[in-house]
């Protein structure tokens, strides 16, 4: 059922049509990616075997529901408007798996985060808006309950595969920060109907204390405090501290960096791990802490480590996660003063469409790499129907020596390197804020991609 009375209509109406088919995408994850899995894992020989697969996938016609929404108020406001609200879904569905030939079912599944949508650019002419964005600002929750036989439930990593094949999916689509956008006008400038500019860096530094000792024999050898490292995380981004060895408190003198669209909203995401090269790494516990102004401080603020829903624990979680953060906003333009502080920059490139694609079969996988020293990151799956479009930004953090560091593009087909571009970033920043054809070499002929870079820097 969907919202009524309080005002909120309109948003679910603008959410459904924007349609990111996030049921679609669950059909295809739970078909292609979690069901071969599964099958795998229960053969005798670990092959396809055809001993579990999925027979029906019927998510219902529940509607999604919209509660506690905030409007964000900034300098463009007159250029977009950028509304975060709780999203929540309990679908009616009715799913059906076979394993080992007895049939079970899922009568439930639920979905539950904060979300974001942002409608830009706003234009003077019908539709008014340029076109719409959808993400989560943090992993959603999914919940599925199992009816029929118990058989399915107790099978081990099951359930945990199938979360595991969902999760990931959805982080890589539509957790910030990734995002479903659709374009309304095609007079509209794709970058501002695709992306919205990143402000700044919010620089995380994380220590813990307290943590469980493990007991056993490592206990008598003096090992048995954990190997400790810590998995920071803002949305999608993720950053991985160093191991410790053999410690109960533990601290990383490294500033984490993450680069933010609009601060307020999102929530960080500390989570603290114990390694272990013989087996599973240990989850020793996690803190979620909502980020705004009020919280950004480099003096240390102190947080329990709690349980998580899922991910389970050999010891009982005690100990302290201690923060501290700051807020680096990004300039247009280099400062010449202060010279004694490193001056780092935030490069973008959103690149628009590969051109002059040959023969390419429907079931080609091209996707586009680009690569700045050690950093590198990948496209969706560009498809023929699509017309090779991307529509993406790819953000890199580059530090003093960036100009001596080159950029690559790599045209990627059924995971060869089709054809690859380097560009120097001088030539970049000569051309920063204009919409650019670069050329492929080695690839087929007459195959570009169309991308426009934008740089800010930053006083570290």
């Amino acid at each position: 059922m969907g919202n009524t009375g309080s005002g909120e209509e309109w948003l679910e109406e603008v959410v459904m049509q924007l349609s990111p088919n996030m049921m679609q995408m669950i059909k295809d994850v739970l078909h292609k990616e979690v069901e071969p899995a599964i099958d795998k894992d229960i053969s005798e020989d670990g092959e396809k075997s055809g001993k579990f697969r999925f027979t029906k996938l019927d998510f219902g016609s529940e509607k999604p529901k919209w509660t506690n929404v905030s409007v964000h108020k900034s300098k463009e406001d007159g250029r977009r408007i950028v509304i975060d609200f709780d999203f929540v879904y309990n679908g009616d569905c009715d799913i059906e798996v076979k394993i080992l030939g007895i049939t079970s079912g899922v009568s439930t599944i639920s979905m539950e985060g904060r979300a974001r949508l942002i409608l830009s650019p706003i234009i003077k002419r019908m539709p008014l808006v340029g076109g719409m964005q959808f993400q989560f600002l943090s992993l959603p929750t999914i919940g599925y309950q199992f009816d029929g036989i118990a058989d399915l439930a107790d099978l081990p990593g099951v359930k945990s595969k199938i979360r595991r094949g969902l999760e990931k999916k959805i982080m890589k689509k539509i957790v910030y920060p990734n995002r479903a956008s659709l374009a309304l006008s095609d007079r509209s400038d794709a970058l501002l109907v695709h992306t919205l500019p990143v402000t700044g860096l919010l620089g995380v530094r994380i220590s813990v204390e307290d943590l469980p000792s493990k007991g056993g024999l490592r206990k008598v050898f003096k090992q048995g405090d954990p190997d400790v490292f810590c998995k920071i995380r803002i949305g999608g981004i993720e950053k991985v501290t160093s191991i410790i060895k053999n410690s109960s408190s533990a601290g990383w003198e490294e500033w984490f960096q993450f680069p933010v669209e609009i601060m307020k909203g999102h929530r960080l995401e500390v989570q603290v791990w114990d390694e272990d090269s013989l087996s599973r790494d240990d989850f020793l516990g996690y803190v979620v802490v909502k980020i705004d102004e009020d919280i950004i401080t480099e003096d240390s603020v102190t947080y329990n480590l709690e349980p998580h829903p899922f991910k389970k624990s050999k010891n009982e979680i005690s100990g302290i996660v201690n923060l501290q953060s700051r807020w680096l906003p990004l300039t247009a333009e280099q400062s010449e003063e202060d010279t004694d502080n490193e001056i780092a920059v935030v490069l973008s490139a959103f690149a628009y469409k590969l051109n002059g694609v040959g023969a390419a079969s429907d079931d080609s996988k091209i996707k586009i790499k680009i690569s700045v020293g050690e950093q590198v990151q990948k496209s969706k799956k560009l498809s023929k129907g699509d017309d090779f479009e991307i529509m993406e930004r790819f953000c890199f953090f580059l530090g003093s020596d960036w100009m001596e560091m080159p950029l690559t593009v790599q045209c990627v087909k059924d995971k060869s390197v089709n054809g690859e571009i380097m560009i120097d970033m001088g030539e970049i920043m000569e051309n920063i804020g204009e919409k650019k054809v670069y050329n492929f070499e080695g690839g087929e002929e007459g195959e570009s991609i169309s991308i426009i870079f934008h740089g800010k820097f930053i006083q570290m």
